[in-house]
C-alpha cells in the first residue's frame, strides 16, 4: 500500500551516538557495560534496501538476525520496546514500513517477509496426518490431500501476533511525531478490520474472543492441550473429494487463544489513543468500547479461578486447556487482571514449580517435570536447556511478564517486590555473558562481544538456549534484535524505572545507589533525571531537569517507591523542572 518511505533517512556517526541517545547512569558498571554494548550492537545490524536486487524493503530497519527474512512481532518489539529510544538518531520504524509495503488490500499483513519482495509462508514438509490417509492405490488423491493440508496449515498461520498499533503508539510517545500517526492510520484500520474478520470468533459461547495457531502466535513448538490441528486436518485427510474442500470454510473456528484476545485488547487500547490524538474522537470511543468489551469477555471466558490463571478455551468457555505458558502474563502487561487476579497469578512466579528459574522466567511452566519425565509424557516436557518455547526464557516474554509486573506495582507490594527482584536476576545473567564471554576469551572490543546476545536463553544458567535434537542447536547469537529488549528496555524501564506517558513520566525507584537517566529525548524536549536516595527519600536527594515537555502535554514526573514497606509516591510539577537547566 506504500510507494515511498517513511521513515527519514539517517547517517551513522560517533557524535550523534552520544549526543541523541539516552545515557544511563548506574554506579554497577556492568549493567553499564552490558547497555553500552547492546547500543553498538543495534548500531552494527542495521541494513538497508538494495535497490539492485529488487528489494520491497524501502526503509533502513534494525535487523532480526534470525536470517536474511524479517518477522513481524518482532520489528514490533523492537520498535517499542527498546528501539522508540534512538527515535532523534534511527528510524527504527523503518521496519515496521516495510511490512506496511506488504499489506494486502483486505488489510493483512504477512508474519515473514524477505527484502527481494517474497512472503514466506512455513508449511511442514509431512503433514502429520496425512499418513493415516494414504490411499496406496491412488498416488494422485494423496497429491491433492497433500496440497490441501499445506493450504490450510498456511492460511491459519500466516498472520504474526497483532502488536503493530501497540508499536505505533508507544514510538509516539516517545517522538511525538504525530504527522507519523497521520501516514499509518488508515493501514492500521485495514490490518484493525482483517483480524476481526479472520482471527475473530463469530458465533457460539466464545464470540468476540480471538484464535491463532502455534506459528502464527510466533511460539513455535509451545505443547497445546487441545489438538485443533489434527481435527481440522482430518477434515481434509478423510475427504474423499479433497478437491472440492474450500479452505477458506475452515476457518470458522470454535477456540479461542488467550494470547491474541491480549494482544487485541492492546491492540484497541491503542488504536482508540491513536485516532484520539488525531481528533477522531467517534472512532475513538467506537475502539475504547471494543477494548472494554473484549477485556469483559476475556475475564468471563478465559479466568480460571481454581487454577488462578488464564487459559486457552475450546467450544466453551467450561473447556479450558490445562498448559501454563508465561503468555498469560500478557493479562498485566494489557491490564486485563483485577488487582485480585494479579495476587492469584503472582505465586505461579515465584515457585519453581511453575516459572521460578534460575533465569527468569521460562515460558513452558515446570509443572510436574520430574514425574512426566519418568513417564516419558513429552509433550508437556518442561526442557532445562529450553528447546525453543518449552522451557527458554524469551526476551519479549520476560519483557511484557516484568512490565505488566510494573502496571500493578503500586497496588500490589507483592508484584512490587517480584518484579523488581527478577529485574535483578534477569539483567544480571545477561551480564554475566558478557563477563564469562570476555573472561574466557580475552575478548573486550563492544563489537566482539555481540555474539552473546541470544534468540532466547537456557532456564537453567541463562547462557544460550538449546535445541533438544541431534545437534543440540544453540540459540541465535548476534540476536539484537529482539534481545535488546533486556539490556536496553528493561534497564531504562524496569532496573531504572523510568516510563514515559502521554501526560506524565513515571519512575518507579527502588535502588539505593545514585543512578538515574540523561539526556533521555522526548519529541523535541528532554530531561535528566538523578537520584541519592536518602531514608526518608525526600525532593532534596533529586537532580532533575527539563526542556520542552510541559507544551507537549506532559505535565509531572511521578516518583513511586517504596518506604519502610509502604509505598509512597512524589510528584513533581513539569513546568517547575524546565526552570531547572
Amino acid at each position: 500500500m506504500y510507494a515511498y518511505p517513511l521513515s527519514p533517512a539517517w547517517k551513522y556517526s560517533e557524535a550523534n551516538l552520544r549526543q541523541l541517545l539516552p545515557e544511563i547512569q548506574l554506579e554497577d558498571s556492568d549493567i553499564t557495560t552490558l547497555n553500552k554494548v547492546a547500543w553498538i550492537t543495534f548500531f552494527s545490524n542495521t541494513r538497508q534496501p538494495d535497490s539492485q536486487h529488487n528489494h520491497r524493503y524501502i526503509s533502513d530497519w534494525l535487523s532480526t538476525q534470525f536470517s536474511n527474512h524479517e518477522f513481524f512481532w518482532d520489528q514490533a518489539f523492537c520498535t517499542f520496546g527498546f528501539g522508540l529510544y534512538a527515535h532523534r538518531y534511527f528510524p527504527v520504524t523503518g521496519g515496521l514500513d516495510n511490512f506496511y509495503r506488504f499489506q494486502h488490500t483486505d488489510g493483512f499483513i504477512p508474519r515473514e517477509t524477505s527484502p527481494d519482495g517474497y512472503e514466506v509462508h512455513y508449511a511442514p514438509s509431512q503433514p502429520t496426518s496425512l499418513t493415516e490417509a494414504t490411499d496406496e492405490n491412488n498416488k494422485a488423491l494423496n497429491a491433492i490431500r497433500e496440497r490441501k493440508i499445506r493450504e490450510l496449515y498456511i492460511e491459519e498461520n500466516k498472520n504474526n501476533p497483532p502488536l503493530i498499533a501497540h508499536a505505533e503508539w508507544r514510538y509516539y510517545l516517545m517522538s511525538r511525531n504525530l504527522q507519523r500517526l497521520h501516514s499509518v492510520i488508515i493501514p492500521l484500520e485495514h490490518y484493525t478490520r482483517w483480524q476481526e474478520k479472520n482471527r475473530q470468533v463469530k458465533t457460539g459461547p466464545l464470540e468476540g474472543l480471538f484464535w491463532q495457531r502455534a506459528f502464527g502466535s510466533g511460539m513455535d513448538n509451545i505443547p497445546l492441550g487441545f489438538d485443533v490441528w489434527t481435527r481440522d486436518e482430518k477434515k481434509i485427510s478423510s475427504h474423499p473429494d479433497p478437491e472440492l474442500i474450500n479452505i477458506s470454510d475452515l476457518l470458522d473456528k470454535n477456540d479461542a487463544w488467550f494470547d491474541i484476545s491480549a494482544q487485541m485488547k492492546l491492540h484497541y487500547d491503542a488504536m482508540a489513543n491513536i485516532e484520539r490524538v488525531l481528533g477522531h474522537h467517534e472512532q475513538s470511543e467506537i475502539y475504547r468500547t471494543k477494548s472494554e468489551q473484549l477485556k469483559d469477555k476475556i475475564n468471563e471466558c478465559m479466568w480460571d479461578y481454581q487454577k488462578g490463571g488464564y487459559f486457552n478455551v475450546q467450544d466453551s468457555c467450561d473447556n479450558k486447556e490445562a498448559t501454563y505458558t508465561l503468555s498469560m502474563f500478557w493479562a498485566l502487561y494489557a491490564e486485563i487482571a483485577s488487582n485480585k487476579q494479579v495476587d492469584a497469578m503472582l505465586p505461579m512466579l515465584t515457585s519453581s514449580l511453575y516459572f521460578r528459574s534460575a533465569m527468569p522466567y521460562p515460558a513452558l511452566a515446570q509443572l510436574y517435570w520430574p514425574i512426566l519425565k519418568w513417564l516419558r509424557l513429552l509433550r508437556y516436557q518442561f526442557n532445562k536447556d529450553g528447546n525453543y518455547w518449552q522451557g527458554g526464557s524469551w526476551p519479549p516474554l520476560v519483557y511484557i511478564t516484568l512490565k505488566g509486573l510494573m502496571n500493578y506495582s503500586e497496588a500490589r507490594q507483592d508484584a512490587w517486590l517480584e518484579y523488581t527482584a527478577s529485574t535483578e536476576k534477569y539483567l544480571k545473567k545477561l551480564t554475566q555473558n558478557l563477563i564469562n564471554a570476555s573472561t574466557s576469551s580475552g575478548i573486550t572490543d563492544p563489537v566482539m562481544l555481540k555474539e552473546q546476545f541470544y534468540e532466547y536463553n537456557s532456564p537453567s544458567d541463562g547462557g544460550p538456549g538449546k535445541r533438544n535434537d541431534e545437534k543440540q542447536t544453540p540459540a541465535k547469537s548476534n540476536f539484537l534484535g529482539w534481545a535488546g529488549l533486556g539490556p536496553i528496555g528493561l534497564v531504562q524501564e524496569s532496573l531504572i524505572g523510568v516510563n514515559v506517558h502521554e501526560n506524565q513520566i513515571t519512575w518507579h525507584l527502588h535502588r539505593q545507589d545514585t543512578h538515574g537517566i540523561r539526556n533521555l529525548k522526548i519529541g523535541p524536549g528532554l530531561i535528566n533525571l538523578e537520584v541519592s536516595p536518602g531514608n526518608p527519600l525526600q525532593r532534596s536527594n533529586f537532580t532533575l531537569s527539563a526542556e520542552n515537555l510541559f507544551r507537549q502535554g506532559i505535565q509531572t514526573l511521578k516518583v513511586i517507591y517504596r518506604e519502610e514497606g509502604t509505598m509512597k509516591t512524589l510528584v513533581f510539577n513539569m513546568s517547575e523542572l524546565e526552570q531547572c537547566r
